[in-house]
């Protein structure tokens, strides 16, 4: 065999071996493991093809011997005990619809659906009771669309009426004076579901509570500060003339902070322009500077019958030290100006910060 073929036999070899000689002894030795990890997570195992190509060279490079059937066992107590009436039920507590791997044997899918539509009731059941804590009116709910999932994956389940039934449940957790403080307290609407799904007690303690409410949140104070936040006039509160003053102070303090990070902007644009003209200007400097060293020490080479020229690079000195002279100047400017820009850019900092936190 000659150099070069002996060379394409080893880049050949190579690269072949990336594929199947890059896997690891630990890899070999946890294969089986791997297949019950995946049926314990509700996937599929791998079939015979890739299994194969994987664990191919587990043989030649650590004698360790697998083979796809004891991997498929492996696989199959993982999916056993994934797809159990105990787990059926805990998946279905998560709503969680990865049920492919339980569909087949058949007698396996029989013990499943039973459990997993208890655990269904279960998460509906307390998916209501919960809206309702919230104060959503169930009224709303659409079951449409997860009646119809459940249906793809084989499974038929109405959650409406374990829904409606913690939700209920829920009633007279939700429709209490406290609650209906708590609601009335941060300005929400009340959507009356005390009302329309409780007794006359519940709605009585919550409306009673509620009212309370109301009169801690509509107060000046509050209205002033949901203008300044630019949120429109709360439809829970009373339209008087007392909050609706206190509604347009919000809007002009809003202006007037507005005013102010406006100008304050506009000051640290002027700050930062200053600081790149002094930057600048300090280069142009730097550059003069490096210049007349060069002209000075060229200077120190000429003798008395160059004259003329001395007399020219003495000029054009001076011209380069003017410039310098210019630029200090200017620099003398700009630090001023930055320094009224820096008080100016308190003052506006200040003056928003007030607004902000005085009404």
């Amino acid at each position: 065999m000659n150099n070069n073929a002996f060379k394409s036999t080893i880049i050949i070899t190579s690269l072949l071996c990336l594929s199947s000689c890059g896997i690891s002894k630990q890899e070999c030795l946890s294969a089986y493991n791997n297949g019950l990890s995946l049926g314990k997570n509700g996937s599929n195992g791998m079939n015979q093809t890739t299994f194969m190509k994987k664990y191919r060279s587990c043989l030649t490079s650590y004698k360790v011997k697998l083979n796809y059937a004891a991997y498929m066992h492996s696989w199959e107590a993982g999916r056993n005990e994934y797809c159990s009436p105990q787990h059926a039920k805990q998946l279905g507590i998560n709503n969680n619809t990865n049920l492919a791997i339980c569909h087949q044997p058949k007698n396996i899918w029989s013990q499943f659906t039973p459990s997993y539509k208890k655990g269904l009731q279960k998460y509906w059941t307390l998916k209501g009771k919960s809206d309702c804590l919230k104060g959503l009116d169930k009224q709303t709910k659409n079951y449409t669309d997860a009646q119809k999932l459940y249906a793809t994956k084989d499974v038929t389940f109405n959650p409406q009426p374990d829904y409606q039934n913690g939700y209920q449940e829920g009633i007279p957790l939700y429709c209490t004076q406290a609650k209906g403080l708590s609601v009335g307290s941060s300005g929400i609407p009340n959507n009356n579901i005390c009302q329309s799904y409780g007794n006359y007690n519940n709605a009585l303690a919550f409306n009673t509570g509620y009212q309370k409410g109301l009169r801690i949140y509509c107060v000046p104070q509050t209205i002033n500060n949901l203008a300044f936040e630019n949120k429109p006039y709360p439809s829970v509160c009373p339209s008087n003339d007392r909050l609706h003053h206190a509604y347009s102070r919000g809007f002009q303090r809003l202006k007037q902070y507005r005013y102010y990070e406006q100008k304050l902007k506009e000051t640290n644009n002027s700050i930062e322009d200053d600081n790149r003209t002094i930057s600048d200007n300090n280069k142009s400097i730097d550059s003069l500077r490096s210049s007349i060293n060069d002209k000075t020490n060229y200077l120190s080479t000429l003798g008395s019958k160059d004259q003329q020229q001395i007399y020219a690079l003495q000029d054009q000195i001076q011209s380069l030290q003017n410039q310098i002279e210019k630029y200090y100047e200017d620099n003398q400017r700009q630090q001023e100006d930055l320094s009224t820009l820096e008080k100016d850019k308190l003052h506006y900092q200040d003056a928003a910060y007030n607004v902000s936190h005085h009404s």
